[in-house]
Order: C-alpha cells, then structure tokens, then sequence
C-alpha cells in the first residue's frame, strides 16, 4: 500500500532530482538549482514528512485530544522530532524528500507532512541546531544555520515581490 499522499509526491519530487544532479556534479550551477527548488517549495507552502518520535505517537494512539489539533499545520515541538548528528556532535535538522528517504524512521515512528518554511524557522529558532541536512542517510546535502537564513530570507523577499506585482497585468501595454 502506497503511503505517500498527493501533497508528499508533489512538494518534493523536483527537490529530490537536483540534490541527484548535484551528486552526480557538484557544481555552483547544481548547488544553485537546489536553492531555487527549495525556494519555490516553500514559496507554493511545500511540505516534507518529518517523523514524530514515539511517545507522542503513543500519546496520539491512547489519547488523540492529548496531541495539539495544529500539529499537522505547525512545526512539532523541538522534542518530539528527530535530528541527525554528525561527527562532531553537532545536531542537524533532516529533511526528507519522501518517506522511503525516512528508513527505518518511517516505519515506527507517525510521519506528518509540515510545511518546508517551518522546518527551517525551527532551525533558525533552536540554537542546539548546526543547519539542515536533506536526505541524511543517501543525499546528505547539508545547509548551514546562515545559509537557511539567507534562503528564509530569499523566500520572504520572492514573496514580498510577487505581493508587490499583484494585481498587475504584465500583458497591459500603457
């Protein structure tokens, strides 16, 4: 049974293909279309499965009005997700391209999709977190803490101009 719903093979797909290019050629060309495509996801409120660690499945399973209603549309608490940490100790925010990157993760832990904004703002919020790590156990493409700044902050100008531009026919010659 196919798991993934609509939104998981929409949102992070194209995401998933450019990390596979820059692989293959890691280049400022591919590393740059990475950043495009995460722009554009979080843009158009792009979601990604994040894995809820299993006390609050439990919690969820016995109780289902003991888990927030707004887990689903927010970015769960800092303790109730997973990180990854590397050599050094540093913990990294995973974000998974699809559930089959999830592993193990996915099949014994609950999996939300949250918004690909929120994963990042909770980066920028928990000072225990180093960055963002895409597909930690195959791609491993790693953002640091400035650079999901910089991209928030490219997401919110893109914004600010398509707002600005609204309401303003492009085909209107005056």
């Amino acid at each position: 049974m196919d798991k993934k719903t609509v939104d998981e093979k929409l949102n992070t797909v194209y995401i998933k293909e450019v990390i596979g290019a820059f692989t293959e050629c890691p280049d400022d060309d591919n590393a740059l279309m990475i950043f495009a495509h995460l722009l554009f996801r979080i843009s158009k409120n792009g979601k990604a499965p994040v894995a809820l660690k299993n006390e609050l499945r439990i919690a969820w399973d016995f109780d289902p009005d003991a888990v927030p209603e707004d887990v689903f549309e927010n970015m769960p608490e800092p303790d109730t997700t997973f990180v990854v940490c590397n050599d050094e100790g540093e913990q990294w925010m995973p974000l998974f391209t699809s559930r089959e990157e999830m592993g193990e993760l996915a099949e014994s832990n609950e999996v939300v999709e949250v918004p690909i904004r929120k994963i990042l703002e909770r980066i920028c919020d928990d000072p225990k977190l180093a960055g963002l790590v895409i597909n930690p156990e195959t791609d491993k493409f790693a953002i640091d803490r400035e650079g999901v700044k910089y991209l928030l902050e490219e997401v919110d100008s893109f914004e600010q101009m398509v707002e600005d531009d609204e309401g303003i026919d492009i085909d209107d010659e005056e």
